[in-house]
């Protein structure tokens, strides 16, 4: 029987197998894995470059997380899941 495995991003509570859990994070929440840290990092005193990679928003609606690139030009944002438009009253760089 396969592993399975829940997904707990901010309450999400989808279970799937172990096997198919990247694949729900890049299809559900918009995750991009570019490369694992053995195929980035070859030596130990190598050096990389931290930018920025967009902006997030949760809709209102239904409540979806939706990753921007950029704030759009007309300052207004459409939800990629349930396709409503907002307009954006704001924008911050994440605080720790």
């Amino acid at each position: 029987m396969a592993e399975m495995r829940k997904c707990t991003f901010e309450g999400c509570g989808h279970v799937t197998e172990r096997e198919n859990f990247l694949d729900h994070l890049v299809e559900v929440h918009g995750y991009r894995l570019v490369q694992t840290l053995s195929d980035l990092v070859e030596e130990e005193d190598e050096e990389v470059d931290l930018i920025a990679g967009g902006y997030e928003w949760k809709c209102p609606d239904c409540e979806a997380i939706n990753k921007e690139i950029e704030i759009p030009s007309d300052r207004y944002v459409k939800c990629g899941y349930c396709g409503l438009t907002y307009k954006v009253s704001d924008y911050h760089h994440a605080q720790e």
